[in-house]
């Protein structure tokens, strides 16, 4: 009943009946709490019923305590509870701690435990070491094989893009443009924009350029994403003697920053 208000967003009648299966001594409401304070950005509470259900044996709370003291920043901490997790047989603590070392840019031990994810069935690890040796501009055939892998297990939308860009990192050019449409339509800012920046790294221009001309869905790309907008128009050399007037500019510091960041990591991919 508690999880059933909790998906209701009914959080204090969650609390409320989580409180009470825990006072009935059922274990599982302790990790249920801690999760219910932990989205609730009440850490302090969360990191108490984490430990109380750890001390009950409840080895998911480890993994989950982890993602708590990551969040925060807390890179010490996060480490030592992932590794208890592990211990124990957590699967899922082997690609995240995968990831916290990836975050900190240690490079070797993420891609170990990355592949020991992956030995034990976990797809998101596919899908990250894929984008680890895409980051790192190595082993690109290796990544592709991950990425494909990955795609077959779980088609979403953020390893489609992930494939659509180790694609053409390999040097494949497959209905590029109409792939970068759907993902487009997803309405995911964030993947929308690491797909762009992507693209122009890639020295896809044109098509950046014809996604933000796009009848349909242009006029909100530009809005939403203007600072790359006119990025794109000052790489695809537009034609047009207002452009730089047209652009604002309490924006022309950040535009510069992202052509900066864009040729820099051209120079890393051997473009320039």
């Amino acid at each position: 009943l508690g999880i059933l208000y909790n998906v209701q967003q009914k959080y204090t009648e969650a609390e409320n009946y989580y409180l009470k299966a825990i006072d009935k001594e059922n274990i599982g409401s302790l990790n249920n709490l801690a999760n219910l304070y932990n989205e609730q950005q009440k850490y302090a509470e969360a990191e108490s019923y984490y430990l109380q259900a750890i001390d009950k044996g409840d080895i998911e709370a480890l993994n989950n305590l982890a993602i708590l003291f990551k969040n925060q920043q807390k890179y010490t901490e996060s480490e030592k509870y992932y590794l208890q997790a592990i211990e124990n047989g957590n699967v899922d603590a082997l690609n995240n701690l995968a990831i916290l070392y990836n975050d900190q840019q240690k490079y070797e031990q993420a891609e170990s435990y990355y592949l020991q994810a992956i030995d034990k069935g976990n797809i998101n690890a596919l899908n990250n070491l894929a984008n680890l040796y895409y980051q790192l501009n190595k082993n690109k055939q290796e990544a592709l094989v991950l990425i494909n892998k990955a795609i077959e297990s779980s088609p979403n939308i953020r390893i489609k893009e992930t494939q659509l860009i180790i694609e053409i990192w390999n040097g494949i050019f497959n209905e590029v443009e109409k792939r970068a449409i759907v993902l487009v339509k997803s309405d995911d800012n964030e993947l929308i924009h690491e797909l762009m920046l992507n693209l122009l790294v890639h020295q896809q221009k044109n098509i950046v350029l014809n996604l933000f001309n796009n009848s349909e869905l242009g006029a909100e790309l530009q809005e939403i994403n203007m600072v790359l907008y006119y990025a794109t128009l000052i790489l695809t050399n537009v034609q047009d003697d207002n452009l730089l007037l047209r652009i604002p500019p309490e924006l022309n510091n950040t535009i510069s920053e992202v052509l900066l960041k864009i040729e820099t990591i051209q120079i890393m991919y051997g473009y320039l």
